[in-house]
């Protein structure tokens, strides 16, 4: 494929979207968050194994990290439950111009999955660089995909 091809390409696709720049921004905010917290906890998990003042301090926030990252990103599940409510009516309008709701929930669902995915891969090489457990960003890439794919199945059912 030529790279006028691949240009023209994407700009469909980046003009068909329901996240506007703005949004995109503000959801890749979001989960370059949610991983920064995961490397923090990570951070104060190795800072804190060589000093029992810390170890105490931070008991209850080291044993329970998983929960900690998790319950913030919920916020990014209020997050895409906001950014579909907000364009409910632009769905409606784009179904009655001629545009299928099945078409519209995959570029959706790859737009966030490919904003997740540069986040997730730039935390993992992080972590990787630094030599922190990966596991909990595995796990929070999971999490993050499953409300992508939740709130795509929720697009449309108003």
């Amino acid at each position: 494929m030529s790279w006028s091809a691949r240009r023209s390409l994407v700009s469909h696709f980046v003009e068909k979207s329901l996240l506007r720049p703005k949004s995109r921004l503000e959801l890749g905010a979001l989960y370059v968050g949610c991983f920064l917290l995961a490397s923090f906890l990570a951070c104060v998990e190795r800072q804190a194994a060589g000093s029992d003042v810390l170890l105490r301090y931070f008991e209850f926030m080291l044993h329970n990290k998983r929960a900690f990252v998790l319950g913030f990103s919920v916020v990014a599940l209020v997050f895409h439950y906001h950014l579909l409510a907000s364009s409910g009516t632009e769905i409606r309008c784009r179904v009655l111009v001629g545009d299928r709701l099945t078409l519209i929930r995959l570029r959706y669902i790859i737009e966030c999955l490919a904003l997740l995915g540069i986040c997730c891969a730039l935390s993992i090489a992080l972590h990787l660089l630094l030599g922190f457990e990966i596991v909990d960003n595995l796990c929070l890439f999971a999490v993050l995909s499953m409300y992508i794919l939740a709130s795509a199945g929720l697009m449309g059912a108003r």
